[in-house]
């Protein structure tokens, strides 16, 4: 009987004795790991706020390396910041930008910049306006102008007219006289400064055909392309005449381009808006306007013809007021050799078409003007 209890009781234990020890340590294998379990549980959840990547697996929208940064490895970045952006917001500029020429993808990106100063992507960034301003232009600038900057950024430093306004945004301070036959006398004085490169104030004194005015007002240049030499600005201008009194509104639009690949310095330019006077008997508009078109001659000297025009009451059967004058004259640029930024001008009006408004038979017209920032 003992015999057979012992046959039974034996087959029961009869394993392998690294079965045995197997099962052992998988029990405890999973015992550790609901420890484990457990302990992370047990932490505080990361802040939302706060997060790291790391940098070769960050930001993969499928372009390859675009949003890798080489330079670093973990990055730690605070989201929700002033003036931060995110990668949906980056990935949507990217794809816009990349649709533009090479000068307007330029702007677009410094446009970004200024709309997200704590911009996640600023190697990214930099490293595309690199790109692209060796593309455009094959070098930087940086000695003499300050910090370095890109070569869109140069002044076109477009020829400045005479009678009419200049549509080129710089900062200046101009001064000028016209003195016609048998006694006409007029004169200018104004103070332009350059906010951005492409917008600028100003305000000043000008005596015109109406009377002398206090002025003050701006431009801003929607096209100002050193890569093409184009310029097309937009000018607002508020002004008084003292004598009658009454304020006027003078808006108006030039175009502007340089014909280097024509004719080396020619610069022609064509400008036109109106001039609404706000008079006690009512408003009246002027029609203003004319071209302009300056030839660099040398280093020094350049020569100009310019047209200008004044036209009021154009509907009248009485006949439309007029007075237009052509002006032929040369521009002087002394600064050249002093190293001075500055230049000067000397020229003659001629009425070539006058009705009803006789200011001069003819005149001589100069003006200088400094550009302190240049």
């Amino acid at each position: 009987m003992i015999t057979f209890l012992s046959l039974l009781v034996l087959p029961a234990f009869a394993q392998d004795d690294d079965d045995w020890f197997e099962d052992e340590e998988v029990e405890t294998e999973k015992t550790e790991r609901i420890d484990e379990d457990d302990a992370i549980d047990a932490e505080e959840d990361p802040d939302d706020e706060e997060w790291s990547f790391d940098d070769e697996e960050a930001f993969d929208d499928g372009d390859g390396d675009f949003f890798r940064d080489d330079e670093e490895q973990d990055v730690t970045v605070e989201l929700g910041q002033p003036g931060q952006d995110s990668a949906a917001i980056y990935r949507d500029a990217r794809a816009a930008n990349m649709k533009l020429d090479a000068e307007d993808e330029l702007q677009a990106w410094e446009r970004y910049r200024e709309q997200y100063p704590a911009t996640l992507f600023a190697s990214q960034i930099d490293a595309r306006v690199d790109e692209l301003g060796d593309s455009v232009y094959g070098q930087r600038i940086g000695e003499g102008f300050g910090p370095e900057e890109d070569a869109m950024r140069q002044e076109i430093n477009f020829a400045q007219p005479l009678l009419l306004e200049s549509i080129d945004p710089r900062t200046k301070l101009r001064i000028g006289f016209e003195l016609g036959l048998p006694n006409y006398l007029a004169g200018h004085l104004d103070l332009e400064w350059q906010v951005l490169r492409e917008f600028s104030v100003h305000g000043g004194y000008h005596k015109r055909y109406s009377g002398g005015n206090l002025e003050a007002g701006g431009k801003y240049a929607l096209v100002k392309s050193k890569r093409t030499n184009t310029l097309v600005t937009g000018l607002l201008d508020f002004h008084y005449n003292t004598n009658p009194g009454f304020p006027a509104l003078r808006p108006q639009i030039g175009v502007g381009k340089r014909f280097d690949g024509v004719v080396e310095g020619l610069d022609v330019a064509v400008v036109g808006g109106g001039d609404f006077e706000f008079r006690t008997q009512g408003v009246q508009i002027r029609t203003i306007g004319g071209a302009n078109a300056t030839l660099r001659a040398s280093d020094n000297v350049a020569v100009f013809f310019e047209t200008s025009t004044n036209l009021k009451h154009i509907l009248w059967d009485e006949g439309t007021f007029a007075f237009n004058l052509i002006t032929f004259g040369f521009r002087f640029f002394p600064g050249e050799q002093l190293d001075l930024p500055m230049q000067a001008a000397l020229a003659a009006d001629v009425p070539y078409s006058q009705q009803y408004w006789g200011y001069h038979y003819g005149a001589v017209q100069g003006d200088f003007a400094y550009f302190p920032l240049d």
